[in-house]
């Protein structure tokens, strides 16, 4: 069995290089060339939609859709390496009954927008996208904001074109890369939250019209704009070629994080009310704090010191999940810790709340979650920091 295994795969690998190496056709006046935009799907990775370019030809036989967003998801360290942001993806090759049942299956739309290519620009971009696929090519490094299966399709068709379709340099209305992000992710709130405190300032910089072609609905809407100085567009036609299935939405009220952390923040006030009144202690509640704050800020260190994401750098979620409490999360149980416990909290206290004065000030967008999180922070805080040590 290792052996036939083996053989296939030698095979494979034979059949790819001889592909690579094969002459491009040249493309007839029949060939199209469409970009293909799909809809969210429920998997993190598909939250924000999906773009590929299909090139069809019947008279060459052409009817490859080449897709920039693969990834080897089952790769032991491809998690590690895309906090550390090295992980590579891979740009596939398939044909479009293919690449049509698997939206399908997942029910996700796609739209075709024809581009109104020259006959040269239409060869010179096939001729980019096969390239690009060839062994290698085919790999790159991946970045969400900056390179990734939608922008890579923007460069290449406007590398193809020699930058002929222009685009407004500024939109009419004000977006960032992190406000962008919010219609997609609204519908899974706690993935929104634990997205968003991970990314820096940077993600909140207004994003101009051609930065915001990160996302496929964006590169949609601004290929539908896109013009040359004759007025000629770069769409020719747009269809609907796949409609998805409406979904029911299930009220998540009960089980939002603002809703969960202001109902925690009234017990944590209550219980701190109690403590201080009967003088007991709710070690578990501190530790309990304290262990999702410093884990939150560990790793929010790592990803300024590690990860080549620079989006994730310089993070003003610091000044409230600091790395040290997952040390405290521990030494509230010692009561020889009480001591050295007052003074640390006596430090990062009044940090805490400096932010919950100003963080409207800071240029970095805050969720409720995050603002309710870090009042709670503060108020444990406080609690060692001014009042008697309640071990």
């Amino acid at each position: 069995m290792q052996h036939k295994t083996l053989s296939i795969l030698l095979l494979l690998s034979f059949w790819t290089i001889i592909e690579s190496r094969a002459e491009v056709k040249i493309l007839s006046p029949m060939a199209k060339i469409s970009l293909l935009t799909c809809g969210p799907g429920e998997a993190i990775y598909s939250k924000f939609g999906h773009s590929a370019l299909w090139v069809f030809d019947p008279t060459q036989r052409i009817d490859r859709v080449y897709n920039y967003g693969t990834f080897d998801f089952y790769s032991n360290d491809f998690y590690l390496e895309f906090i550390r942001g090295t992980a590579k993806y891979i740009l596939s090759v398939t044909n479009f009954q293919k690449f049509y049942e698997e939206y399908e299956l997942e029910n996700r739309s796609i739209v075709g927008q024809e581009l109104n290519l020259a006959v040269k620009e239409r060869q010179d971009l096939y001729e980019r996208l096969e390239d690009n696929y060839k062994p290698e090519n085919r790999y790159y490094l991946y970045d969400f904001l900056f390179q990734n299966c939608s922008s890579l399709i923007r460069d290449i068709v406007w590398e193809a074109t020699s930058g002929r379709f222009a685009i407004p340099e500024k939109s009419d209305s004000l977006h960032t890369y992190r406000s962008m992000m919010v219609p997609y992710l609204s519908a899974t709130p706690w993935l929104m939250n634990g997205e968003f405190v991970l990314l820096g300032p940077r993600t909140d910089k207004e994003a101009s019209p051609w930065d915001q072609m990160y996302l496929p609905d964006y590169m949609f809407n601004w290929f539908e704009a896109a013009a040359d100085t004759s007025g000629s567009s770069l769409v020719g036609n747009t269809r609907m070629l796949f409609i998805s299935r409406p979904e029911n939405e299930k009220d998540k009220f009960f089980t939002h994080p603002d809703f969960l952390l202001a109902l925690f923040l009234v017990i944590v006030l209550w219980f701190t009310y109690r403590e201080i009144r009967l003088k007991k202690k709710f070690r578990i509640m501190d530790s309990i704090i304290f262990f999702f704050t410093g884990v939150l800020g560990l790793l929010m260190i790592y990803m300024w010191t590690t990860s080549k994401h620079m989006v994730t750098h310089e993070n003003f979620n610091l000044a409230w999940a600091f790395p040290l409490n997952l040390g405290l999360a521990i030494l509230v149980w010692f009561k020889r810790s009480a001591g050295f416990l007052k003074y640390y909290a006596m430090i990062t206290a009044p940090l805490s709340i400096l932010f919950l004065c100003f963080f409207w000030l800071i240029p970095q967008s805050f969720t409720p979650a995050i603002v309710l999180f870090s009042t709670i922070t503060a108020v444990r805080l406080s609690r060692w920091a001014f009042l008697p040590a309640p071990l």
